[in-house]
């Protein structure tokens, strides 16, 4: 048989084999034969998935343009989030800026307050008595000495430091590391 021999009836395009003219109907044109309703074909015996949920590689991926669009998304959302950020502070400039005029001329803030900003306060960690690095330091510049993680920890409450934590001998025991004006000395005992 000649190449191009089957003609689609529908958009003219050609087909060499008479299968694929019946799959083109078939996908294309919806023309393929009806199942009857006692009858399941064999392609239904498989277990559903939605079209276009097929295996795809990350270069199919990659070569969509997937990968980068969202890359792109996500640098054009962190560039509008900062924009965002700058005018919050601007604005929060203008208006101390504004609450200090008016309070200069006698009249108190006419603007709602928004009450504190959430997030934890800058500097002190949001303790009274500052972080548990700063207490621990300064206990142990007290001492002079070497001490122990549960001597440290002692000293840290009774020097007025406010904790949450459970074990607060654990905690210090995880921080010590992790200070550098720390030294350790010897087997469990520690030095400022």
């Amino acid at each position: 048989m000649a190449r191009s021999a089957f003609r689609c009836a529908k958009c003219n395009r050609t087909f060499s084999m008479a299968a694929h003219l019946a799959r083109h109907n078939n996908a294309v044109h919806g023309m393929g034969r009806r199942k009857s309703a006692g009858r399941r074909s064999r392609g239904s015996q498989r277990a559903s998935r939605p079209a276009g949920s097929g295996r795809r590689s990350a270069i199919t991926l990659a070569s969509d343009g997937v990968s980068e669009s969202r890359g792109q998304v996500l640098s054009y959302m962190t560039a509008y989030r900062d924009e965002l950020m700058a005018q919050r502070d601007s604005i929060d400039a203008e208006l101390v800026g504004i609450d200090n005029a008016m309070s200069v001329m006698g009249s108190g803030s006419m603007l709602i307050p928004t009450g504190p900003r959430r997030g934890r306060p800058s500097g002190s960690g949001g303790r009274k008595g500052g972080t548990l690095r700063s207490a621990v330091v300064r206990v142990l510049r007290q001492k002079g000495g070497p001490m122990s993680p549960a001597e440290i920890a002692d000293a840290v409450i009774k020097s007025g430091h406010k904790t949450r934590a459970a074990n607060l001998t654990k905690a210090v025991s995880n921080a010590l590391p992790k200070i550098g004006e720390v030294k350790k000395v010897d087997r469990g005992q520690y030095r400022a």
